[in-house]
């Protein structure tokens, strides 16, 4: 699971917060402080049982959102790091629940829990996009253009990293050189919806985002 598969605005009370739920539930997205109620949907009549292991699961959702709000802040995917933290839940998890729950939830929870690492990638995905939404200030008209835009872009630098942290010999001259590259196509992409305004403020944030990933790099003494 390793490399394989790796943020939810914050919101107001009563009805906002109740729409941010329904939210999350549509679009498959990770929520942290909901982890122990989705379990408990996954499994039959767990009851008491399962309130056992709920510091546990809280603790786990708490961990886990915080590595997905760090990817969305940080501007990128890193797959590695979700992908850890999930194995590293999961682990502890089946570990926890293993021999209080029956052998049907036990099966029941593992099939819950192999969606984690997707949900957690798709909530960094749309908190990195709800963040861009914001710092470009995106007109209604230029969101449905734009969007698709940057989630492709999105995805291919996740990849490209994905591929470069995989490799033992990886660099981050070449990993620099192929994301200035992929900026670039971006850029001519969206010449014509963005103004150059909104240009040059996806040009800093992209930026920023590879200065973080040198120092990932870096940190995990890989050629930079």
């Amino acid at each position: 699971m390793k490399y394989r598969n790796m943020a939810v605005a914050v919101c107001t009370l009563g009805m906002g917060l109740l729409q941010l739920q329904n939210a999350v539930a549509e679009k498959g997205l990770f929520d942290g402080g909901g982890l122990f109620d989705e379990i408990g949907k996954s499994l039959d009549d767990a009851g008491k049982e399962l309130d056992k292991a709920k510091p546990l699961i809280d603790q786990q959702g708490k961990d886990l959102q915080e590595t997905i709000d760090k990817s969305v802040k940080d501007g990128f995917l890193n797959l590695q790091s979700i992908t850890d933290e999930v194995d590293s839940a999961v682990k502890d998890l089946k570990g926890e629940l293993d021999g209080i729950l029956s052998d049907e939830n036990i099966k029941n929870l593992e099939s819950f829990l192999d969606g984690l690492d997707d949900q957690a990638l798709e909530s960094i995905k749309e908190g990195i996009l709800e963040e861009l939404e914001k710092k470009l200030d995106l007109a209604k008209n230029q969101v449905d253009e734009v969007i698709p835009i940057l989630k492709n872009e999105i995805d291919k630098r996740g990849k490209m990293l994905e591929e470069a942290l995989s490799d033992g010999q990886a660099n981050f001259k070449d990993f620099k050189k192929e994301s200035k590259t992929l900026l670039q196509e971006t850029l001519k992409s969206l010449d014509d919806v963005l103004t150059p305004e909104q240009l040059q403020k996806f040009e800093n944030f992209s930026s920023d985002s590879l200065k973080r990933i040198g120092k990932l790099f870096k940190e995990l003494k890989i050629g930079a």
